[in-house]
């Protein structure tokens, strides 16, 4: 519906006017947080400071794998100002929290290996911002240093160190999808490609660099002020560490996150620091800390095998990923899931193979970040694609156009498609005066669409069960960049 509006609102040129209590698709409205931003009278958690609030903040790890020997913080908490020093053996609840699995530790525990640089070893709790990076100086940690693994290699090496002692092996999550015959299909084929594709991992960049304001209410709840994707994960983790139900959570303004600020960081810290406490507390992350500690897009290492026949229409796929998810789950594994259910992309063949692992290793975590993981298979099957038409000897719309999925027809996951996909909407609503979509002769007065324009507008985004390959129905995701030719 949005894309059909789109279209009639480029053709007939004439913009909605403002609405104010209509929400539907198609009517012009503000955001709701528009004036308070627009005027600066809105609030993040750093924007809050109450009487009496002091500071707290992490010594973490000086090694990314190394065991803890010993913690000594008795000249930190004999330094005038400093209201608490804080170790593993103070917290009251479970030390591990996370999304899906309770594999971040909190706090590193004497005896504890350490998993990355940064992991927490000790929380200092001071009167000033001053005080507080003297005391946590002061904190003397003495480690037995490790090798580390650093990449998926090196992580699945048969006399690899595992980076948890509680695992039995480095690999986090695993995940398998066939349909059909993938190899017998590539072996008919008369084209074959072969590559392999290496992503890197991707920074957030968000402006707002991680913070937490807590507090003891007057209920005598825990309160955190937070800045974070998710409150109620928010709420369950801390609960997890402070072991009781009496905390309260209330998102502020949040300055980006994009999947960024979807695990835990400062909320955690600053929740124990004021229930050990009894003050209020802000924690705030410096950039550096913001870009060591936050979970990143996963890099991949992905070797894809495509063959089509001699009109280009593809036969097969099969391809083999690997994922570092770094220093804790986070939520690779359904990052990985979603790499692997969608790394067919939005085309129409029924023999596809994908084998997917995602690694531990001693590097920051890989979690959300927008996308979740069809961004690098996607990247890899898009560049074949691009590839195989230059060997058959059409544009890479041509290409897209012959393969793209149509409505009630079945995705390579098992997924059927409906009446209301990107190709059927694009092909009669979108569609250029004078521009016959899927005829290569009426593209003789045009451009030739680049392969970036072509893989964009068919990159469809399904509603996919996970876990499962069950049939659901497909949503449209947006066609970029299609204006020029409309």
């Amino acid at each position: 519906e949005a894309i059909r509006l789109a279209g009639k609102i480029l053709r007939e040129k004439k913009i909605p006017l403002p609405a104010t209590t209509d929400w539907k698709i198609g009517s012009r409205v503000q955001r709701l947080d528009v004036e308070e931003k627009v005027l600066g009278t809105g609030k993040y958690p750093d924007d809050y400071y109450p009487e009496k609030m002091c500071y707290g903040s992490a010594v973490r790890s000086q090694y990314p794998r190394a065991r803890v020997l010993a913690i000594d913080t008795s000249k930190a908490a004999a330094l005038p100002g400093v209201v608490r020093v804080i170790t593993a053996a103070d917290i009251p609840g479970e030390n591990k929290v996370g999304h899906l699995k309770h594999d971040q530790y909190s706090l590193i525990p004497i005896g504890g290996l350490t998993h990355y640089l940064g992991d927490a070893i000790a929380l200092v709790v001071a009167e000033t911002p001053e005080i507080l990076e003297k005391a946590k100086k002061l904190v003397k940690v003495t480690y037995e240093p490790l090798p580390a693994v650093h990449n998926p290699p090196e992580a699945w090496a048969e006399d690899a160190p595992r980076v948890f002692d509680e695992e039995e092996s480095n690999v986090q999550a695993y995940k398998h999808i066939a349909r059909g015959d993938a190899e017998t299909a590539i072996q008919n084929s008369k084209y074959v490609i072969s590559q392999h594709f290496e992503t890197p991992w991707t920074e957030h960049a968000f402006l707002e660099p991680e913070c937490a304001v807590s507090y003891m209410d007057k209920d005598g709840y825990v309160m955190v002020l937070s800045t974070d994707q998710s409150s109620h994960t928010t709420l369950h983790e801390c609960e997890l560490l402070l072991g009781t139900d009496k905390v309260r959570v209330q998102n502020q303004l949040v300055g980006g996150g994009f999947g960024g600020k979807e695990d835990m960081s400062v909320q955690h810290h600053a929740a124990l620091m004021t229930y050990l406490t009894g003050r209020t507390v802000k924690v705030k992350l410096t950039r550096p800390e913001s870009l060591l500690i936050h979970p990143k897009r996963h890099p991949f290492w992905m070797d894809f095998t495509m063959g089509c026949d001699e009109n280009g229409i593809i036969q097969g796929v099969k391809a083999k990923v690997y994922s570092d998810t770094g220093a804790f789950a986070s939520l690779g594994g359904p990052v990985l899931e979603r790499a692997c259910t969608h790394a067919a992309g939005p085309y129409n063949y029924q023999n596809f193979e994908i084998e997917g692992t995602a690694y531990y290793t001693n590097n920051p975590p890989a979690g959300a970040f927008r996308g979740f993981g069809v961004t690098q298979t996607c990247f890899a099957t898009e560049t074949l694609l691009n590839e195989m038409a230059d060997k058959v000897g059409i544009t890479p719309w041509e290409i897209r156009y012959r393969n793209a999925i149509r409505p009630g027809q079945e995705l390579p996951n098992g997924q059927i498609v409906g009446s209301e996909t990107a190709f059927e909407i694009s092909s009669t609503e979108l569609k250029s005066p004078g521009l016959e979509i899927g005829n290569p002769a009426s593209m003789t007065s045009t451009p030739r669409l680049s392969s970036n324009l072509a893989t964009s507008i068919f990159s469809v985004v399904f509603n996919w069960q996970p876990g499962t390959c069950s049939p659901s129905r497909s949503v449209v995701s947006k066609i970029n960049s299609f204006s020029h030719i409309i």
